[in-house]
């Protein structure tokens, strides 16, 4: 009976700490509501910032600045994007916004980065 006891939580214990793991990788921004960022670090398509449940691609690109000044500040103060891509991938579109983040020292530096988010949830299939 111990042994089964022990067993169920044991099951419960890792079941629910899958739950909390995947939770780690989900954000909700204030300014953004309604919109769940799953987050990959955004250096890449793998590791792409997804965006649900945008919409339509209105939102989803709200969604975008509004993840984009979480992360990095006030537009056109902190950053400013200066070009994106469109692609699509194994029937998944990916938006990739380039931006050159300021120096918060000397605002004549830049730091240039592409922030590659899914945005196939925001387009109607």
């Amino acid at each position: 009976m111990q042994t089964k006891l022990f067993f169920i939580l044991l099951l419960t214990v890792h079941f629910g700490m899958a739950q909390d793991g995947n939770k780690k990788n989900e954000i909700i921004i204030e300014s953004a509501p309604g919109i769940i960022y799953e987050i990959g670090n955004g250096e890449g398509f793998e590791s792409a910032v997804k965006i649900k449940p945008a919409k339509n691609a209105k939102e989803g690109a709200d969604a975008e600045t509004r993840y984009l000044e979480n992360k990095y500040g006030v537009l056109n103060i902190d950053w400013k994007p200066f070009g994106n891509d469109f692609y699509k991938i194994k029937k998944k579109q990916y938006h990739l916004i380039h931006i050159a983040l300021y120096d918060k020292e000397d605002k004549t530096k830049e730091e240039f980065k592409t922030i590659y988010f899914d945005i196939t949830d925001c387009y109607v299939k």
